[in-house]
């Protein structure tokens, strides 16, 4: 379970920023980012399946699935690295999401 935590951090880290942010009105709230997240993991896990070797096809097709993701949730890109980088900020609520992911993903 701990290494699927650790996975997950790694893999969105690059949405994330390094300062704290406060939070706004476009900050996703936790349980909506539990389920972008379980989402996220699940493009993650479709696309290194289905792409094992990294190119240009790869990433095109990620970022068409991540993007999907965003529009069934209602966000943007944007308030998604806004709330990821808030929630990094806030290790406390986002340990309590991890968890949260982990439970839903081990519960499919």
């Amino acid at each position: 379970m701990r290494s699927l935590i650790f996975v997950l951090f790694i893999l969105l880290m690059p949405f994330s920023s390094c300062s704290p942010q406060k939070k706004t009105k476009k900050i996703i709230e936790k349980d909506k980012m539990v389920e972008v997240l379980v989402d996220c993991y699940l493009v993650e896990t479709f696309i290194s399946r289905k792409f094992p070797e990294d190119g240009e096809e790869k990433q095109k097709n990620t970022q068409i699935l991540y993007n999907e993701v965003f529009e069934k949730y209602d966000i943007t890109p944007e308030e998604f690295r806004e709330s990821y980088a808030y929630y990094i900020a806030h290790h406390k609520e986002m340990k309590e999401i991890y968890e949260d992911v982990v439970a839903v993903l081990n519960a499919q």
